[in-house]
């Protein structure tokens, strides 16, 4: 989604999504399993980001205690990637979420 705060595996804060394209037309939001060209500002590809890693939204802890309150209406997929970011910024605070 445009706007979105990313952040790494390990932790590290990247920028935001600036701008998404699918099919050369600019989108706001991507469903899961569609390739897109992203821009992130201030972002050099091979050197705070490489091929392979894995970004993540950095959502705040409000956002975060949001979704697991209505977790019914997530899928199993969505409510796995929760638990990654959770465990990603419990590194830095144990109790982020909580």
């Amino acid at each position: 989604r445009t706007g979105m705060q990313l952040m790494k595996s390990n932790g590290d804060k990247l920028s935001y999504v600036k701008e998404l394209q699918l099919n050369k037309e600019n989108v706001k939001v991507v469903e899961k399993g569609k390739q897109v060209a992203t821009s992130i500002p201030n972002v050099t590809g091979g050197r705070q980001l490489n091929e392979g890693d894995i970004l993540y939204s950095d959502i705040s802890p409000i956002d975060y205690r949001e979704f697991k309150k209505h977790a019914k209406l997530l899928s199993n997929d969505e409510k796995e990637l929760l638990k990654e970011i959770a465990e990603i910024k419990r590194k830095e605070n144990p109790f982020w979420g909580k």
